[in-house]
């Protein structure tokens, strides 16, 4: 099925399931993740990350390009926090992007599957599985300015309705448990030990890379 939606003048693309990768540099967690909690008129509770002025996105500021506003993000969800993916995508009819959406990665509903207990094909012990989305609303939207290749910010909400990572648990978000290169190649240079992946993740002190 094509996830591309005819919208006027141009294109409409759903990617909710690609989450962004961030580089390791401990210096961007310099500074401690302190947020702020809330509760808005209605009762619900919703968290604030305080950053530095100069990293979070600010309504009509511009950048020079579509990966420009991709860095900016990122930098941002890695110091305030949270782990984000790519949202909805616009493009015209020749693949220009015109408009770009950066969500929490805990944006959206959680998935759930209905199951016939009467069916036996169902009696099978079956994997479970955490869904951690939870409504976030956070998000970024860029569009393209006219005439130019630059791009503004157009909305930006910073309201998250779950808590945030703190600097010193960082490591256990999604985009950090991601095993880089050399941790790969450690794993495979002991799997051929016959070491599995499991212990290799956790290798004892006696084995060294």
């Amino acid at each position: 099925m094509d996830d591309t939606i005819s919208a006027g003048d141009g294109h409409i693309h759903d990617q909710h399931e690609y989450p962004i990768d961030y580089a390791d540099d401990d210096e961007d967690f310099e500074q401690s993740h302190v947020t702020h909690d809330y509760v808005s008129p209605s009762g619900s509770p919703y968290w604030i990350h305080v950053v530095l002025d100069h990293i979070k996105p600010k309504i009509n500021s511009i950048v020079d390009s579509c990966g420009a506003a991709l860095s900016m993000y990122k930098n941002y969800a890695s110091e305030a926090g949270f782990d984000a993916r790519l949202g909805t995508i616009r493009t015209t009819k020749s693949d220009i992007i015109t408009q770009r959406h950066f969500l929490c990665n805990r944006e959206g509903k959680p998935r759930t599957a209905k199951v016939d207990t009467l069916d036996p094909q169902h009696n099978k012990i079956q994997r479970r599985k955490y869904s951690f989305r939870c409504k976030c609303k956070e998000k970024n939207v860029f569009i393209l300015l006219h005439g130019t290749n630059t791009y503004i910010v157009d909305d930006f909400l910073e309201q998250h309705t779950h808590v945030l990572f703190g600097k010193d648990n960082m490591f256990l978000s999604r985009t950090k448990s991601k095993l880089d290169y050399s941790q790969k190649m450690f794993i495979h240079n002991l799997s051929k030990q016959i070491i599995g992946a499991s212990r290799a993740s956790f290798p004892s002190p006696l084995i060294h890379p």
